[in-house]
């Protein structure tokens, strides 16, 4: 399940981030309900590689 909620403030780009920090933040804590910590660290990995390529 996928739940993607967009809110857009063309005019506002501190607003923007600061909505995308909260999004970021529960996407985090629904991940840590969903997986074993083993799994999270794993996804955290690979994460922090990509974004290093």
């Amino acid at each position: 399940m996928a739940i993607k909620v967009i809110f857009e403030y063309p005019d506002n780009p501190d607003a923007m981030a600061e909505i995308e920090d909260t999004q970021a933040r529960i996407t985090l804590d629904i991940l840590k309900r969903m997986l074993t910590p083993i799994q999270l660290e794993a996804l955290m990995n690979k994460l922090r590689s990509e974004r290093k390529a």
